[in-house]
């Protein structure tokens, strides 16, 4: 009912997924589309990729680099950001994300 509402009468939706299994109730429930803001860690954007598409995402990221995070991230992103045209992908340690499909591409910011 929110999601409609806002969507309605033009207001901005950011859906924080909050975890995992959280991260895939738009796609679930097909309001993904009203989403303008998403900002999952990379782990929910793994799941919200995998229910974009239904392909598992087996990658184990323990061991990456941070530059191998970043290009990860983007590729993941590719078929949400036809549906949410934001994305801010926090990566812990190794900053931010974001992704716009107005850019089409991805900016990278460090923690500080």
């Amino acid at each position: 009912h929110v999601f409609n509402m806002c969507y309605d009468t033009g207001v901005p939706i950011w859906f924080e997924p909050t975890c995992i299994q959280k991260s895939v109730k738009p796609f679930i429930s097909n309001v993904h589309h009203m989403i303008t803001y998403t900002s999952p860690n990379i782990y929910e954007l793994m799941r919200m990729n995998q229910e974009m598409t239904g392909h598992e995402v087996d990658e184990n990221i323990s061991n990456i680099s941070r530059d191998e995070k970043v290009e990860l991230s983007i590729s993941l992103s590719q078929p949400i950001i036809h549906h949410i045209p934001h994305i801010l992908v926090t990566l812990g340690r190794d900053g931010v994300l974001y992704i716009s499909r107005d850019e089409g591409k991805g900016f990278w910011y460090p923690a500080t």
